[in-house]
């Protein structure tokens, strides 16, 4: 995985692609997930990504999944703190998820 992506458009790049060559980190086993350098890594990016792939599977693009995802925790937020947040998010809400999200 990637150091420090810079935005969820490059994190779901990296989710479905790969990037700089590396494998699509959709494709890792469990063990390459629980690897201990990546293991909170990949849980992080992954309620970003899991996120995203639920949008898309209720019928919207990636591009406007992401708008959704912004919209929600701001524009000018960062990537690590979306991901913070979602962190929170997933304890806060029934299901684990902001209702505004589903």
């Amino acid at each position: 995985l990637s150091n420090n992506p810079r935005s969820l458009h490059l994190l779901w790049q990296e989710y479905k692609f790969g990037i700089n060559g590396r494998k699509p980190a959709e494709q890792f086993t469990r063990q390459e997930r629980n690897m201990s350098a990546i293991k909170q890594k990949y849980y992080r990016r992954n309620l970003v990504w899991q996120t995203i792939a639920r949008l898309v599977r209720g019928g919207l693009t990636y591009e406007v999944a992401i708008d959704r995802i912004h919209s929600v925790y701001g524009y000018d937020s960062s990537t690590s703190k979306i991901m913070t947040t979602m962190v929170k998010d997933k304890r806060r809400y029934p299901g684990g998820m902001r209702p505004d999200l589903r």
